[in-house]
């Protein structure tokens, strides 16, 4: 189990980076949005974090709009947090990625509502199932371990790669040079990428 350090300021920091590790050779299983092959924008988020919740709604809209739908970058979605955090990831990439959104809009905005139930898995499977998946399927998909796995790798390293020790961050990869803003300031973050992006 992961344990996540909560942030309100935001911090911003720039490092010049070496050609991608093999951290980042294998992608394909990260949810994604935008046009591949360019500029990457990678969100860590956790469905457990409060501030990542408040990052959903308030500032991804935003940077959906302005990268990934304009095709500027490719915004990579890194999955993170506790056991519950990886069950909601799980059923989020089994989803379509219309359906994985819509999915992953509900379970952040009702956090407060879900987090501390008991039986909190079967609560993020009815989320699944009112955004398009059976309950078998839902089943079928928590029961693979390679899936499990493979969210938890992507994770450790791609954290490890772009420093991402609190959460939320998003990391700004163009070419080499990276800027990771961490927190849910929307004004810094949203400035802070359109300042790199110019």
């Amino acid at each position: 189990m992961f344990f996540i350090k909560l942030l309100t300021l935001i911090f911003m920091a720039g490092s010049v980076m070496a050609a991608p590790n093999d951290a980042e050779r294998d992608l394909s299983q990260l949810r994604s949005m935008g046009l591949p092959g360019g500029d990457a924008i990678y969100i860590f988020t956790s469905v457990t974090c409060p501030h990542c919740a408040d990052f959903h709604k308030n500032i991804l809209p935003e940077i959906i709009k302005k990268y990934a739908k304009s095709g500027r970058a490719q915004v990579f979605f890194v999955d993170a947090g506790s056991d519950l955090a990886i069950t909601a990831s799980m059923l989020a990439r089994c989803l379509p990625m219309d359906k994985s959104e819509k999915f992953m809009s509900q379970v952040f905005q009702n956090q407060s509502e879900w987090l501390l139930q008991d039986k909190a898995d079967d609560k993020l499977i009815k989320y699944a199932v009112a955004a398009g998946m059976t309950t078998r399927e839902a089943q079928k998909c928590l029961a693979n371990f390679d899936l499990k796995t493979t969210i938890q790798d992507q994770w450790v390293n791609l954290s490890k790669l772009y420093d991402a020790k609190y959460l939320p961050t998003v990391a700004v990869r163009r070419g080499n040079i990276v800027k990771t803003y961490t927190g849910s300031d929307k004004a810094a973050v949203l400035n802070g990428m359109e300042y790199d992006f110019q």
